[in-house]
This record gives structure tokens, C-alpha cells and sequence, in this order.
């Protein structure tokens, strides 16, 4: 991952066309490859369906949601681990992919199967492939179950965080420290979040230990020249 864009403009299910703009050098896309759901013991794929236009020298992380019916779950065990890491690497096993992104809101009781998840990925992955995780915030905040996870990349999920908000934005700003180190490394923000951003960019750029964070950005519409500039400006620690 040291060798990724420290500024990376997530993808999402819609059309994207990144070839009608000038980029900034040090950036990167995350695109959403597929969202995969555990309904009882099967895997359902869907896959992207809305055109991703890159240059041909942007780098590119492929990112995989993974969503669980949980009024159908079925025994999360090793062959469903399996058979879910075995589609992933296939969707996402594509020379342009520097790295992949694992998303992934697993419930207390669902750690055990996520964790075996990452090793069977890991173990099956090219070695100078990065794998990430995107983490809830409260994740970095009062747990360290993600410590012992064979990732090179935690991505704190700094928005849309709904009830939890004000009191990880309180902790925060008190000085509360992330239980895990590897969620000082990278933050997850949303373009459109002014006071959000306002606190949690200047902490991780605060505690990053004079390394240069990865800034993840969400944007609830297509990316644009006048978007990727303010994304920019963020970044910096500059005016939203």
C-alpha cells in the first residue's frame, strides 16, 4: 500500500468518467467491483453495472462490499469463508488492480468468519497486492479485535455514521486515542460532511506520526473537476 496515492476517490455504483479532467498526480480510484451477499449458506454476486472510464495509468483498488441477510444467515464457517474468497479474487484479479478493499459492517458474532475471510484472502493473494478494510470509526475507537487481522490498510469510516456520531466526534476532540495504530494511517471521509470533516481530518493528520495519511473520499454524485479540486483542499487540511 506504501506505493498507492495518498489521496483516493471512491467509485460507487455510479457512472464515473475520469478521462474529461486533468488529476492531481498523487491519486488514486476506488471502485466498487461488486457487492456480494451471504443469503443463508450461498454467495449472490452483483456486480458493477455502471461504466468506470480510467486513465490508463491511474492506479485502481477494487473494493468489495459484503452484505449479509441476517434473518437468513446460515452457519458462517470455513467453506462459506471459502467459496466467498474464491469469487472475490476472481472478480477482482485484473492487472490494473494495485490493491483490494474489503467492506464489510460484520456484527460482534461475525469477527470469527471475517477474520478467517482475511487469511484465506491473504494466503491466496499476490504478494505485492495491498489488501485493505474499511472500519467502522467506533471499531478504532473502543475495540482492537482488528489488530491481529492480516491487512495492510484500515480505513476509519468517518461519515454517514448516524447515532454514533456525536459521541466519536466528542471522543475525538478529548484526545481518544484508536485502539488500533493501522486506523492512523488512512481515514474514510465524505465530500459533503463540513463539520465531521473539520475534526476528524485534523486528528489523523494530527496522530499520523509525520507519515502522510490516505485520504479515502465518498461522494454522493459523480465525481467532477470542481469536486476532485475540494477533495484536494480537504486533504490538505485546507478551506471546505
Amino acid at each position: 500500500m506504501d506505493n498507492l496515492p495518498h489521496l483516493v476517490l471512491w467509485a460507487w455504483e455510479r457512472p464515473e468518467d475520469f478521462t474529461r479532467q486533468a488529476l492531481p498526480r498523487d491519486l488514486g480510484v476506488a471502485y466498487l467491483a461488486a457487492t456480494l451477499h451471504l443469503v443463508g449458506g450461498a454467495v449472490k454476486i452483483a456486480p458493477r453495472l455502471q461504466p468506470l472510464l480510467v486513465p490508463p495509468d491511474l492506479p485502481l483498488i477494487a473494493v468489495c462490499r459484503i452484505e449479509i441477510a441476517e434473518h437468513k444467515r446460515d452457519k458462517l464457517d470455513s467453506e462459506l469463508a471459502r467459496t466467498l474468497s474464491t469469487a472475490i479474487l476472481r472478480l477482482t484479479d485484473k492487472p490494473k488492480v494495485a490493491a483490494l478493499q474489503i467492506d464489510f459492517d460484520a456484527l460482534s458474532d461475525e469477527r470469527g468468519f471475517y477474520r478467517q475471510l482475511m487469511q484465506m484472502l491473504r494466503g491466496n493473494m499476490p504478494a505485492s497486492r495491498g489488501l485493505s478494510i474499511t472500519a467502522l470509526a467506533s471499531w478504532c475507537l473502543c475495540d482492537t479485535w482488528m489488530q491481529n487481522l492480516p491487512t495492510d490498510e484500515t480505513v476509519p469510516m468517518c461519515f454517514s455514521m448516524g447515532r454514533e456520531e456525536h459521541n466519536i466526534l466528542v471522543g475525538l476532540k478529548a484526545g481518544q486515542k484508536f485502539g488500533d495504530r493501522k486506523c492512523y494511517r488512512s481515514l474514510g471521509i465524505s465530500i459533503d460532511e463540513k463539520a465531521v470533516n473539520a475534526v476528524v481530518v485534523p486528528y489523523v493528520l494530527a496522530h499520523s506520526g509525520g507519515a502522510k495519511p490516505r485520504i479515502y473520499f465518498y461522494n454522493p454524485r459523480s465525481w467532477t473537476h470542481d469536486s476532485i479540486e475540494k477533495a484536494v483542499a480537504i486533504a490538505r487540511g485546507g478551506v471546505q
